[in-house]
């Protein structure tokens, strides 16, 4: 049974309602604000997607394991064609709400060290005490995002000329037959 956490708003976790022992927690199809969110940045999807987060507290620090499941329409960068990409990718990431919050310090005074595991990258600084999930999850589907995606690596692209797709064969304007770009030099030069 998936544990629940307090917020804001549905994609807004308060860091301090995180259980002892972690919160387990699923997004997918049914979470309107992260479809949406994909749609600002321009992402399709070409299949559900599914994201799985799991969140643990220790003092102020917050640690996130994560995996997404996607397949995503991309078009390619050479020949203009769409094709799905499926995206699985596991992530990890640490935050702090070291912050003030009246005469106390850090919210219940709790101060403690935390030293970080190998492979993490450092932990990122939360302006509040609520961690904005569409943020944390949207990074991640950008960064696995390529940018100039490919539809294979063998990718011809399209004629320069006719626009035809050099995928499928050679095209029909003979845009091969390239003109030697000295040839102007030689008729100046006289040969």
């Amino acid at each position: 049974m998936e544990k629940k956490a307090k917020g804001r708003k549905p994609y807004e976790i308060d860091i301090y309602s995180i259980p002892e022992g972690g919160l387990d927690l699923e997004y997918g199809e049914r979470d309107k604000w992260l479809i949406d969110f994909l749609g600002e940045k321009g992402l399709k999807r070409e299949s559900p997607f599914h994201v799985t987060l799991f969140l643990e507290r220790v003092g102020p620090v917050v640690f996130v394991k994560g995996s997404i499941h996607a397949a995503l329409l991309l078009t390619c960068a050479r020949c203009g064609e769409d094709f799905s990409s499926d995206l699985a990718h596991p992530f990890s990431a640490g935050f702090s709400t070291d912050f003030k919050e009246g005469k106390g310090g850090m919210r219940g005074g709790i101060r403690e060290e935390v030293k970080l595991a190998e492979g993490e990258t450092g932990l990122s600084q939360l302006d509040t005490h609520f961690l904005n999930i569409v943020d944390l999850v949207g990074e991640q589907f950008l960064l696995e995002t390529p940018m100039q995606p490919l539809c294979n690596e063998a990718c011809k692209g399209r004629c320069s000329r006719c626009g035809e797709s050099l995928n499928s064969g050679k095209c029909q304007c003979g845009a091969e037959k390239k003109e030697n770009p000295f040839y102007v030099l030689k008729k100046l030069k006289g040969e």
